[in-house]
């Protein structure tokens, strides 16, 4: 049986031994943790494993920093979208104020289904959404609201959000909203 290697250098961290395979792996095992936990913080590094004779060399991955101001753009409001009311059923204020919609998902689902349903809009978009939470007092939009529909699908399914530039109300929106959303009080 022959002798094994390991070594590895990370820095100049280094660990080195050699012996049996076992022995190498055990000591391996041991710094496993601590070794991909250097190595993400480091730049790329090559790592030298001899087994029986035999050397390979792995790579351990650059780790990709964020650059700034290169972050998905802010939404915007949409200027010609008509919340009021006017030739539909109700306003946006007065649609809102007939649930008891305590979470973002309750409050995406709300908004939605009100341009999908009550508006008639197509398609709907982060934008869309963006300006009914900026139109209803003393409510804020979450901080990322991209993220907030994509987890109003994917935590509830009251939403499609296959593309966020056309959200859609399926079946289990409108069937929560419909029937198991709590309505306000003398609504």
């Amino acid at each position: 049986m022959g002798e094994t290697k390991i070594k590895i250098d990370l820095g100049q961290g280094t660990i080195e031994a050699e012996g049996s395979e076992e022995f190498v792996r055990s000591i391996y095992t041991d710094f496993k943790e601590k070794i991909h936990a250097a190595a993400s913080t480091q730049p790329n590094r090559t790592k030298r494993i001899k087994h029986g004779g035999k050397e390979e060399e792995k790579t351990t991955p650059k780790m990709k920093k964020r650059k700034a101001g290169l972050s998905k753009p802010a939404p915007q409001l949409v200027k010609a979208l008509d919340l009021s009311g006017k030739g539909k059923k109700s306003s946006l204020k007065e649609f809102y104020a007939k649930y008891t919609a305590k979470s973002y998902f309750e409050k995406n689902l709300v908004f939605c289904y009100y341009l999908q349903e009550e508006v008639k809009e197509i398609p709907i978009t982060v934008n869309h959404v963006f300006t009914c939470y900026r139109h209803i007092p003393d409510i804020k939009a979450p901080n990322a609201l991209a993220q907030s529909l994509l987890d109003t699908a994917h935590h509830k399914g009251w939403l499609d959000t296959s593309s966020l530039e056309d959200i859609k109300v399926p079946i289990a929106g409108i069937n929560y909203l419909e029937h198991d959303l709590p309505k306000t009080e003398g609504k």
